[in-house]
């Protein structure tokens, strides 16, 4: 993956000063070695569908955090170290990544509206996590230490049996890098997890991407989680992930949201939206989120000579179907909205499936649609 610069917005909180957070691996720097070791149990791929509980094999029973992160958030910059890739923020997850080679990695950022519970109560519940006994507050205080944008932060470097957050799981020869960082009545966690060899792999690349985290501009005033800059014509170029493209600069960057890579509003009101989902393998297939989105519609199925028979355009150098509709919208929460509109694509890539859409009113989504077609086929990997 390209190293670039992204700027993640994670609805900047009003009331934050927030100048940085951070942290990297463990016990100061270290090289990389070639210490391979296999695990006992394997951990599963990471993917964009899956919560922490799937990716690493177990159900989820009950919560085990020591307090709860804070309902908005700093928006940050950081580089993508090679071959991570970025994965849909969850609960509990206000930056998220897998890497490795299978990709068997987590690594994800934590905030919290409170101390998160303070450093001891951290580094031993992660502790407990890889089956390991409590330290005394003594060896605690004696950990390394990294400096993140004038915030001191606590390191932890952890080998052993990971049994995850809920103690459902039994991964031998697994490793944990992670960071506590007090930011005053806040704290911030950056953990990375993983069977051994390939956490250890990863040292550096763990180092790089917490070295470089800074705080963004509000969303208000740039481009958040990527790069952009002015294009001619009105057009923005932006990048996030390995996706690149063009998007009007009428288009208005919203905060992050679950499950989706970036979200335009849009319209006279802001009530229109364009976004892009990533989801793993092939998302169910191109025909049945097509339909499934007529379904939401209010709109009867296409057969097969139907699907075919719908215009095309380019996307990732693909002719892929352009689906417009309109009728009354039934959101995921069961709402309706009538007199609204929808026009959508769906691509699939290199393992990775893109659901990409417009909709709101019918008459802020039509007067958006070459706005639209033109974002869809200007997006490529770069």
């Amino acid at each position: 993956m390209t190293n670039i610069r992204h700027t993640f917005a994670l609805a900047l909180a009003a009331a934050l000063t927030f100048a940085g957070v951070g942290c990297h691996e463990s016990g100061g720097v270290h090289d990389i070695t070639n210490n391979t070791r296999t695990a006992t149990k394997p951990h599963a791929p990471a993917n964009p569908g899956m919560d922490s509980a799937e990716r690493f094999g177990f159900r989820p029973t009950s919560p085990a955090a020591p307090s709860q992160p804070q309902a908005a958030a700093p928006a940050f910059q950081w580089k993508t170290p090679p071959g991570w890739q970025p994965l849909a923020p969850q609960p509990m997850r206000d930056l998220n990544f897998a890497a490795g080679d299978p990709p068997l990695i987590e690594c994800f950022l934590t905030t919290f509206s409170s101390s998160g519970g303070g450093v001891a109560a951290n580094v031993n519940r992660w502790r407990q996590q890889m089956g390991l006994a409590p330290d005394s507050a003594d060896a605690i205080d004696a950990l390394p230490a990294i400096e993140v944008l004038g915030f001191r932060g606590t390191l932890v470097e952890l080998d052993g049996t990971y049994s995850g957050m809920r103690g459902d799981q039994q991964a031998e020869e697994s490793k944990m890098f992670a960071a506590f960082v007090p930011v005053g009545d806040r704290a911030v966690t950056i953990k990375m997890i993983g069977p051994a060899d390939q956490v250890e792999a990863e040292r550096e690349n763990f180092k790089m991407f917490v070295t470089s985290l800074a705080v963004a501009a509000p969303v208000e005033t740039a481009h958040a989680h990527g790069h952009s800059e002015e294009a001619d014509g009105g057009a923005v170029h932006e990048a996030i992930g390995d996706l690149a493209f063009e998007v009007s600069s009428d288009w208005k960057r919203t905060g992050d949201r679950p499950m989706r890579l970036v979200t335009y509003q849009l319209g006279d009101a802001g009530e229109t939206e364009c976004y892009i989902s990533p989801l793993s393998g092939d998302g169910g297939g191109v025909n049945a989120n097509l339909n499934r989105w007529l379904g939401q519609m209010g709109q009867a199925p296409l057969d097969a000579n139907g699907l075919n028979a719908l215009p095309t355009i380019s996307v990732l150098g693909q002719d892929v179907s352009l689906l417009e509709t309109g009728g009354t919208y039934t959101s995921m929460r069961g709402e309706t909205k009538d007199d609204y509109a929808l026009i959508g694509v769906f691509v699939i890539q290199d393992g990775t499936a893109y659901s990409i859409k417009l909709i709101g009113p019918k008459k802020d989504v039509t007067a958006n649609r070459t706005a639209f077609t033109a974002f869809c086929e200007s997006l490529h990997i770069h």
